[in-house]
């Protein structure tokens, strides 16, 4: 997808790395969507791209703690901070805790400092 992430700690980097993350390869599908949209530098700002995939992520109740945070994303990278943060405390109520992901993740670099 794409991602990049800064590493400070090679442990947690290893220990992210070595992981493996169970998904529904439908969901997957969708979610590989969304992230072309987001790395065109035109489609990320075409709000009807991201209105027709989100809603089909959300269809998969099993992966809403990801879909969230995959919004947090997708939010922070548009500059819309409030929602990137009520987006990621929601991922964060439903169980998300990839500790290595939320300090890391390149996409979420525009929130990581702000107050919640």
């Amino acid at each position: 997808m794409n991602k990049h992430y800064t590493v400070k700690d090679s442990s947690l980097y290893r220990e992210f790395r070595d992981k493996a993350f169970q998904y529904d390869l439908q969901y997957l599908g969708y979610l590989s969507v969304l992230y072309c949209f987001m790395r065109d530098s035109i489609l990320i700002n075409s709000t009807k791209a991201f209105d027709y995939i989100f809603p089909e992520l959300f269809n998969f109740k099993d992966e809403s703690v990801f879909t969230w945070y995959h919004h947090a994303c997708y939010k922070a990278l548009i500059a819309d901070k409030q929602t990137a943060l009520e987006s990621l405390e929601k991922s964060l109520k439903l169980g998300f805790g990839t500790y290595f992901m939320l300090t890391s993740d390149d996409d979420l670099a525009s929130i990581r400092n702000e107050p919640v």
